[in-house]
């Protein structure tokens, strides 16, 4: 298989224009073709199931836009996607969660998800010790700085979710599954400095009651270089060496 053969699903929560821009921001970190991202609406009336993967080669959970993962009763498919995520690691489908879909990964395993943590910025990231040697991991150096945009943070991982990165503010950052080709990140390998601006733009109202707070977030976000390559090394190192075993 070549790179431009690869299909993979993006499960989307999104309910507005943002839905995508987010589509336009996994195209460009994964490298890939507009067509090669398959959008899952999982508030369309398609089930979440099994059938879902035909002719795919990999799984992006995406992030939440208002879905909130400590509000279970906002999000009647919550449970349908966490078995889901529970079907894609017992049949070793190659899968990344960003952001939203980390924390539905910790919920689906028995993690912790809680509010707190809570982090808007272009932050600084280290990876930990036990990522080194990683395929993924390895594409970025030891300090990075990611776009990080959350209220809930993992406070417990599940048996088997080795940590790979942290931040000052939040000591569980990113994951990977032992043994199995999962991985995920609570900062969003998807944005750079200037999606992060088009979306601080389209949600102003919502995220923050400080005006001047997220003025200043805007205008003082850094560059974010390295951990959007993060996806593109996914689908090198995880998704495309699965099709071929």
């Amino acid at each position: 298989m070549n790179r431009s053969d690869v299909k993979l699903l993006l499960i989307q929560t999104r309910r507005d224009a943002m839905r995508e821009q987010e589509q336009r921001c996994f195209v460009t970190s994964t490298g890939l073709a507009s067509e090669q991202i398959v959008p899952f609406d999982l508030w369309g009336e398609r089930p979440l199931d099994e059938s879902v993967l035909v002719g795919i080669d990999g799984v992006i959970i995406g992030g939440s836009g208002d879905a909130v993962i400590t509000e279970p009763d906002t999000m009647p498919w919550l449970e349908g996607l966490s078995s889901f995520a529970r079907l894609c690691v017992e049949r070793d489908v190659p899968t990344f969660g960003a952001c939203f879909g980390f924390q539905v990964l910790v919920h689906a395993f028995g993690g912790k998800i809680e509010s707190v943590h809570y982090e808007l910025d272009s932050v600084d990231m280290e990876r930990t010790a036990a990522s080194y040697g990683d395929p993924v991991f390895d594409c970025i150096p030891d300090e990075f700085v990611a776009v990080s945009a959350h209220n809930d943070s993992a406070t417990a991982y599940p048996e088997g979710f080795v940590n790979f990165a942290k931040s000052d503010q939040c000591p569980l950052h990113a994951f990977k599954i032992e043994g199995k080709p999962v991985y995920a990140t609570l900062f969003h390998p998807d944005l750079d400095r200037e999606t992060l601006r088009e979306r601080l733009d389209f949600y102003r109202e919502h995220w923050i009651d400080n005006a001047d707070e997220i003025q200043a977030v805007y205008d003082n976000v850094r560059e974010v270089p390295d951990a959007p390559r993060l996806l593109a090394a996914f689908v090198d190192h995880v998704v495309l060496p699965a099709q071929k075993d």
